[in-house]
């Protein structure tokens, strides 16, 4: 029984790949390289973006509460009372007022908003690269 099929398979003609099968092979191959090189950076981001946006708010909280205890407030609140008096003693008011922002938290505040907007923008950038046809980007 075996060797009737070997003799019917025999006359057959094994199948020829396509022209070109080989570099599609190996194109396909270098794209979902690519592919999964950026899930993980989506993955990298998006943890970026998580982090970034819980310490905005403890670095949001301090800025605000070195503002009241510094007394910033008040110092902006002589702009608009006592106006005269301060273009008087504009350089005095000024180092008065440079001496009350709290430049650490304010750096912290920053420092996050940066990260944050930075990973937002190479996750949409990545994220329009792996998934093209999504319509959450909008060009």
């Amino acid at each position: 029984m075996r060797e009737d099929y070997e003799k019917l398979f025999s006359y057959l003609k094994a199948p020829e790949p396509s022209d070109g099968l080989f570099s599609d092979i190996l194109s396909r191959i270098k794209r979902e390289r690519q592919i999964i090189i950026l899930r993980k950076r989506l993955a990298l981001f998006s943890i970026g973006m998580i982090g970034s946006v819980i310490a905005f708010f403890p670095a949001f909280s301090a800025v605000w509460a070195d503002l009241s205890q510094s007394g910033f407030a008040s110092f902006v609140s002589l702009i608009f009372s006592d106006s005269a008096e301060m273009l008087v003693l504009w350089q005095d008011f000024m180092f008065s007022v440079l001496e009350a922002i709290p430049v650490l938290g304010i750096a912290m505040l920053l420092a996050a908003l940066f990260v944050f907007l930075g990973s937002a923008k190479l996750f949409m950038k990545d994220f329009k690269i792996v998934f093209p046809n999504s319509r959450l980007i909008i060009n």
